[in-house]
């Protein structure tokens, strides 16, 4: 993560990326927002998404990430979601990262930085947006056997 990061010059994709990374967003959720979909409140700012099957959650982020996001001007400069991924790709190359990278690797990497940190999976999984329980399962099985046994709170 902090090789990628390092390996971006501009300052629109060093904050899609961070946002991205520190959220968990879809990239169609991400481009979906608008400025006023974000309240920045001390050290914290919340997110009001609009997901898939036109479903709403609330999420929290860093204020710093928002406002940086905010002074890039992601939420009013209009990129699809593929020139998204192609910066994403030469940033990673960059970076000398040699797997692939791409805006949904940096959601699983989101999920499993959590797993990693033991926030129970139910959380993760209104975080991630998820209907089912047993589609953020899957990410268990990317953060390996060390954290198979989800804790449910």
């Amino acid at each position: 993560v902090h090789a990628l990061i390092s390996a971006v010059d501009d300052p629109y994709y060093r904050a899609v990326f961070k946002f991205l990374l520190s959220t968990g967003l879809r990239i169609s959720e991400l481009l979906s927002l608008k400025e006023d979909d974000i309240s920045i409140t001390g050290g914290t700012a919340r997110i009001r998404i609009r997901g898939k099957g036109s479903k709403e959650r609330i999420i929290a982020v860093p204020a710093d990430v928002a406002r940086e996001a905010m002074d890039a001007g992601i939420f009013s400069r209009k990129v699809s979601a593929r020139t998204i991924q192609r910066a994403l790709r030469r940033c990673a190359e960059r970076a000398g990262i040699r797997k692939r990278v791409t805006p949904h690797v940096l959601r699983h990497t989101f999920a499993v930085l959590l797993i990693e940190k033991g926030v129970p999976v139910n959380k993760i999984q209104v975080l991630l947006g998820h209907e089912s329980l047993a589609t953020t399962g899957i990410y268990l099985k990317i953060a390996g056997e060390s954290v198979l046994v989800p804790k449910v709170v």
